[in-house]
C-alpha cells in the first residue's frame, strides 16, 4: 500500500506532466503568455526541473524577455542535454542580434561567446549572420 506522501507525489507527477504538455502546446501555437501561466501552476519543486527551465527559455526568446531569459539560459548552459544547450545557444544568438540592432555590439559579443560555449554547433550560423556584422567590427 502506498503512503499518503507517495500518493500525493504520484498525483503531482500527473499534474506536472499535464501542465508541461499544455505549455508545450501553447508554445507551438505562439501563445506564450498562456504557456508561462501553465508553468506558474506547477508545484514549486517542479519549477526548477530542467524541462521547465528550457520551456521558459524558449518563451523568453519568443517574447524577447532578454533579462529573464539570460538568467534562465545561464542555468541550462552546461546541461547534459544537447537539446537544452541548443535552445540556450539560440536564445543567446537572438539576444546578440537584438543588441546589435540597438547599437550595443560590445554587449552582443558576450552573447555570441555564451552561445558558442553552450553549443558549438551554432558557430557556423552565427558567423554567417549578417545582423551580427557589428560584433566582428568590434573585435
Amino acid at each position: 500500500m502506498l503512503s499518503l506522501e507517495a500518493l500525493v507525489r504520484r498525483f503531482q507527477d500527473g499534474v506536472t506532466h499535464e501542465l508541461l504538455t499544455m505549455a508545450e502546446g501553447y508554445i507551438d501555437l505562439g501563445m506564450h503568455e498562456e504557456a508561462w501561466a501553465c508553468l506558474e501552476e506547477l508545484p514549486p519543486i517542479d519549477r526548477i526541473m530542467p524541462e521547465v527551465i528550457d520551456l521558459r527559455v524558449r518563451i523568453c526568446l519568443a517574447m524577447e524577455r532578454w533579462e529573464m531569459g539570460s538568467h534562465l539560459a545561464n542555468v541550462l548552459s552546461t546541461s547534459v542535454s544537447e537539446e537544452y544547450r541548443k535552445n540556450v545557444a539560440r536564445f543567446y544568438h537572438a539576444y546578440a542580434r537584438h543588441l546589435c540592432a540597438n547599437g550595443m555590439a560590445v554587449l552582443a559579443k558576450e552573447q555570441v561567446r555564451l552561445a558558442v560555449e553552450a553549443w558549438e554547433g551554432i558557430r557556423r550560423e552565427i558567423v554567417k549572420d549578417d545582423e551580427l556584422d557589428a560584433v566582428w567590427g568590434s573585435l
